[in-house]
């Protein structure tokens, strides 16, 4: 009976005890809601106060307004010569090494040098046997038709034969002046012989003198007449052999110059093949700065390594310090945010940024078309960095040339409510309105 009071008790207080903890009390759930409110208006107040920047990230490459100059190998080959070492300081259009071939170098050099003074050196270059290799055989046509003018011009046979020529006119215009001479005196006598007949013709008529003796001195005068006539003839051939002359004369110079220019321009045009042979051989084996700077070597470093086509020989660093600029390629999607004068961050490959901090730069210039690559459409744009490379933590970051890294461009700097209400707008904008 006790027993039953027991438990009778237990499950009473059990049941009043159920009912005081199923009862929560108004003023904790008034401060949970509180709670709750006061967190939430927090998080809103925080998010419009506080931003999230919008970024597209891309790859950064920093250089000069004056890059560097990457010497390419243009043919593969052994290196035969090298005539500078690390970092030293070279001029522009110095060789810097040489790939292996056929010809002499010396000489093709020589042979360069001569040729752009070729009218005062045609003669040495005629009289050197150069050995230039795979050039020989534009050379060897070049060398025929320049020994062929040097003889044109030695032998001077056109103003020879035109002296000659001239020579002639010379003694037929003083054979020509004789004959005139002559011809005033006979035209004298036949004015004399004119008057002595027509005095013989009077004495004739008047019976004085006989028939005969008329005619002796008629067939006289008949002969004066036509050694007269003969004379003039003489002298109208000489004239017209002089005539002659002059035109054999311009005919041998008109020669003269049809040859010269012939042969000039056949040497001018194997001249330039020429050159331009030499050009496209030290384009393959010649190594030459195209810049002054310092020289400085990448996988080459001594005679007789070889060297394949389009690989790096050599770095020519300009001597000249110029402004430092970045490069980066921007992805077509998105480019369209991108604006002058956001700022970049950039985080530097050789410069862990958590330990050296991050420099800024803003943009400079974007490219107005985008180019065409492998991952897609990209565009090009210009990064403008401080000289100093003072990072954010105060720290110098020693610049080189070709240095690369991260660049984030800051795009817009959103308020995460924004940010969390952008999504809801789309949705509402695009499906409800």
């Amino acid at each position: 009976m006790s027993e039953l009071k027991k438990i009778d008790k237990i499950e009473i207080r059990s049941e009043e005890v159920q009912d005081i903890l199923g009862a929560t009390p108004r003023w904790i759930i008034r401060a949970g809601i509180s709670v709750i409110l006061l967190v939430v208006v927090s998080l809103l107040i925080g998010s419009w106060f506080f931003k999230y920047p919008d970024i597209i990230q891309s790859r950064i490459t920093l250089t000069t307004q004056n890059p560097p100059a990457s010497l390419i190998a243009k043919n593969s080959g052994k290196i035969t010569n090298i005539f500078v070492s690390e970092k030293q300081v070279v001029k522009q259009n110095q060789i810097i090494a040489i790939i292996e071939n056929t010809a002499n170098y010396k000489e093709v050099l020589k042979l360069e040098t001569l040729l752009n003074k070729q009218k005062e050196n045609s003669l040495l270059i005629d009289s050197i046997n150069f050995v230039l290799g795979e050039l020989q055989q534009s050379y060897s046509a070049y060398s025929r038709l320049l020994h062929a003018y040097n003889n044109f011009k030695e032998l001077d046979y056109y103003n020879k034969k035109i002296e000659s020529v001239k020579q002639q006119k010379r003694d037929f215009k003083l054979y020509y002046d004789r004959l005139w001479t002559q011809r005033g005196m006979k035209e004298q006598e036949l004015k004399l012989a004119k008057q002595q007949f027509e005095r013989d013709k009077s004495l004739f008529e008047k019976d004085v003198y006989s028939k005969s003796d008329f005619e002796k001195a008629e067939k006289t005068y008949l002969q004066e007449k036509l050694s007269f006539e003969n004379i003039r003839t003489t002298l109208a051939n000489t004239q017209m052999q002089i005539n002659q002359l002059d035109q054999q004369i311009l005919d041998l110079q008109l020669q003269e110059s049809k040859e010269q220019n012939r042969q000039e321009i056949a040497i001018d045009e194997a001249q330039q093949n020429l050159k331009s042979q030499i050009k496209q051989w030290k384009q393959r084996y010649l190594i030459i700065s195209p810049i002054d700077g310092k020289v400085t070597f990448t996988k080459i470093w001594s005679k007789n390594q070889n060297v394949q086509t389009g690989e790096i020989v050599a770095t020519i660093i300009p001597k000249k310090a110029t402004d430092i600029i970045g490069k980066v390629e921007i992805p077509a999607i998105g480019v369209g945010k991108v604006k002058l004068g956001q700022t970049v961050n950039i985080k530097f490959d050789n410069f862990p940024y958590m330990e050296f901090g991050l420099l800024r730069g803003t943009i400079k210039s974007i490219s107005l078309i985008p180019i065409q690559t492998e991952n897609g459409a990209i565009y090009t744009a210009e990064i403008e960095i401080p000289d100093t490379l003072i990072s954010n933590y105060g720290k110098h970051l020693k610049f080189s040339q070709e240095m690369t890294g991260t660049a984030d461009i800051i795009t817009d700097d959103i308020r995460l409510l924004e940010r969390f209400l952008n999504p809801l707008k789309s949705i509402w904008r695009n499906n409800i309105e």
